[in-house]
């Protein structure tokens, strides 16, 4: 066995932030791919585990080594895919993190902090993720604030302008249509037609089309049309699919045994769910007493 195996081996035993955060990039690497893994692992979101990482990813996404930062990447995304929206407290720490070290990078990298900013929005962290927004479009280099107002477009076409509040967004776009790049003045106009979808072409004219000098814009226009729709959701949406499945239930014959088991199941979700969105306490009363068991409907 190599001296490098040997730490590497070694290297296992250590604590996970001793790891991560270790001189030898291949120990780093090693530590990112195993957690990474770990968190792939995990199926509940309390898990303490969730709690014990948190805290590290501000530091390992910053990493000056290109493949162990991406590495890092992978690991984050496979923490927030296994979380809830509890880490959102950590949410505001990671994304300036993510913005400040992640964004001129290689293109695989991109993608993937990309990626880490939707699973953001989808924990609802959607205020940590703008906050990181209005610094990278301020970036010196063209090449972090595309990707940054691409993104944007994406969590907008993605999630909705109930989620993504168009406001921060028409805040954003009138210093973006005066920069000398061009990819950044094409994004830019990008997710202008994508908020016309959303909030109507009139809403963004009188906020936006006097401090616009591209004219183009205007013919295309014609082309916005239909009304958007959310693709993805966050974990409040989920609420009112519960519902559905409640009244679904309500409405079949309670005989059957199969229907009984099936609402109890849903009790014991939409206790879990209240618990974790923290509603109101009497909502969790009525949905005990709605879902505890099967209505007589004979």
């Amino acid at each position: 066995m190599s001296e490098e195996d040997k730490l590497l081996k070694e290297a296992k035993k250590l604590p996970w932030e001793d790891r991560l955060f270790h001189k030898n990039w291949k120990v780093r690497n090693e530590a990112n791919i195993d957690l990474a893994s770990l968190c792939d692992s995990i199926s509940d979101p309390k898990d303490p585990r969730i709690r014990e990482f948190g805290h590290l990813f501000k530091k390992t996404v910053s990493d000056s080594n290109a493949p162990v930062q991406e590495k890092a990447l992978d690991a984050l995304l496979a923490y927030l895919r296994a979380a809830d929206a509890d880490v959102g407290r950590y949410g505001k720490e990671v994304c300036e993190a993510v913005v400040a070290k992640c964004l001129t990078g290689r293109t695989k990298t991109v993608e993937k902090a990309q990626a880490v900013f939707m699973l953001w929005v989808e924990l609802e962290a959607v205020d940590a993720f703008l906050d990181s927004m209005e610094k990278a479009i301020k970036n010196k280099v063209a090449k972090a604030v595309v990707p940054a107002i691409d993104v944007m477009f994406q969590a907008l076409s993605e999630f909705g302008a109930k989620i993504v509040p168009p406001k921060r967004l028409l805040k954003m776009l009138p210093e973006l249509f005066d920069h000398p790049d061009q990819n950044v003045r094409a994004s830019s106009k990008g997710l202008t037609l994508e908020l016309c979808r959303w909030i109507g072409k009139d809403h963004v004219k009188v906020i936006l089309f006097e401090k616009m000098r591209d004219t183009m814009l205007e013919a295309e226009l014609v082309n916005v049309t239909g009304t958007a729709k959310p693709s993805r959701k966050i974990s409040e949406v989920f609420f009112s699919f519960l519902c559905s499945l409640v009244h679904a239930c309500d409405v079949m014959p309670s005989c059957n045994a199969f229907v009984y088991l099936l609402k109890l199941s849903i009790s014991v979700i939409c206790r879990e769910y209240v618990r974790l969105v923290h509603l109101d306490s009497i909502l969790f009363f009525w949905f005990s007493i709605m879902c505890s068991s099967p209505k007589n409907n004979s």
